[in-house]
């Protein structure tokens, strides 16, 4: 069976929570199976290197700003048609936003909810409105498959779109990578520097 060209877009590759995700992700990825790619709307990419040592593009569609959504949409439209890409994964709610507007039903798309954006981030700002009418919107004309990260994700758009179907996929955790890093560290050196005792509970 010929392997899916997948493409994941996200706002940046800063080394935040979700991008640490879809690199940890990307390189458990069954190759046989997927040939992964990567776009970012913003410049930042902290962890571009991580993933093309891994063998996996990473595509900068140079945006300056969320003002700049629509030409990131068009980038990215081009980039879906010329990289042949079979399905389009998005993090991140501008990175959701671009990817809806690109991909307009032509591909596939599943959107990964990572924060409860419209309940305990909800201000009455116009920017705010903005972003929630358009989010709700593409919603509607894309119908993407969505997963969230936990039920309170899943209940903050359930509760301001009315959406269904959400499945709930917990992030992965690297835990041999985890224990890598804190076999690395002296421990009892930190506490030290830090006037905290070795048996003391932190």
């Amino acid at each position: 069976m010929a392997s899916r060209r997948v493409l994941l877009v996200l706002e940046s590759l800063r080394a935040g929570g979700a991008e640490r995700l879809v690199v940890t992700t990307l390189a458990r990825l069954d190759r046989a199976r997927f040939e992964p790619q990567v776009a970012i709307l913003f410049s930042h990419d902290d962890l571009a290197g991580e993933l093309e040592t891994m063998g996996v593009p990473v595509h900068r569609l140079g945006l300056t700003g969320p003002s700049e959504l629509l030409r990131g949409a068009r980038r990215l439209r081009a980039l879906v048609r010329r990289e042949g890409i079979h399905l389009v994964h998005s993090h991140l709610v501008l990175a959701n936003l671009a990817a809806r507007l690109a991909v307009l039903r032509s591909v596939p798309l599943v959107t990964t909810l990572h924060n409860p954006d419209y309940t305990h981030e909800a201000n009455r700002s116009l920017r705010f409105f903005a972003r929630k009418g358009l989010d709700r919107a593409t919603l509607a004309w894309t119908r993407p498959t969505l997963l969230a990260v936990s039920a309170a994700v899943r209940e903050d758009y359930e509760r301001h779109f009315h959406a269904r179907g959400i499945r709930v996929l917990h992030n992965y955790v690297d835990i041999a990578g985890l224990e890598a890093r804190l076999a690395a560290v002296d421990r009892l050196g930190v506490r030290r520097s830090l006037g905290i005792a070795p048996q003391e509970v932190v």
